[in-house]
């Protein structure tokens, strides 16, 4: 990623780096919470053999008590670091090869794309994981694992940030697999170039 970027720090802390700037890490996690969590946006599904009425019931005892914050805090924009771009097209299209102390070969692909958090309602990561990690007939999955014996599992996930959404296929190779990469990036690359030419 770009250094200039929040993308490209280190993710986490303790109390000395969350402090470094003079800010109490507590208070600001406190104000924080009494601002932006909105219980009024959240839905809640129950089931269960107790009938209806008593599920209601249980649920407005335990939960009901929520309070509502305020309206001008569940609405506020987030404050965004897509700027500068973590992943600009100069440090895109890299090849890097790690040597694991593991003994399976795997093959670690990402994709940056924009922030999507606000698209919830849509769930668009969703969809593309269905895509992706689905495994029945003429499944990508099902060609490169059963037709061509060039992997042994195949999984695509999603990383959400403020910064952007970072998309991450974790391929796992066999023997075959390892000797003919080429082979399965341009199987995967050509089964997305399908699924954009004839949808799904």
């Amino acid at each position: 990623s770009d250094p200039k970027s929040p993308a490209g720090r280190f993710h986490t802390g303790n109390i000395k780096t969350l402090s470094g700037n003079g800010t109490d890490p507590v208070g600001a996690l406190k104000v924080y919470f009494k601002t932006r969590y909105c219980p009024q946006q959240m839905a809640l599904v129950t089931f269960g053999s107790r009938p209806l009425i008593d599920q209601l019931t249980a649920v407005a005892h335990e939960l009901g008590s929520l309070p509502e914050a305020p309206k001008d805090g569940c609405g506020a924009p987030r404050q965004g670091f897509g700027d500068p771009d973590p992943f600009p097209a100069e440090r895109m299209g890299k090849w890097m090869v790690v040597e694991s102390s593991q003994p399976q070969t795997q093959l670690w692909l990402h994709f940056p794309a924009p922030d999507v958090q606000q698209e919830y309602h849509s769930q668009p990561l969703q969809y593309l994981s269905y895509v992706l990690n689905y495994q029945g007939p003429h499944s990508l999955n099902q060609v490169l694992k059963d037709s061509l014996g060039l992997v042994t599992s195949f999984s695509a996930g999603f990383d959400q940030a403020s910064s952007g959404t970072s998309m991450y296929v974790i391929i796992e190779l066999t023997q075959a697999g390892n000797s003919h990469m080429d082979l399965v990036l341009d199987v995967f690359f050509a089964y997305l170039a399908a699924l954009r030419r004839l949808g799904v």
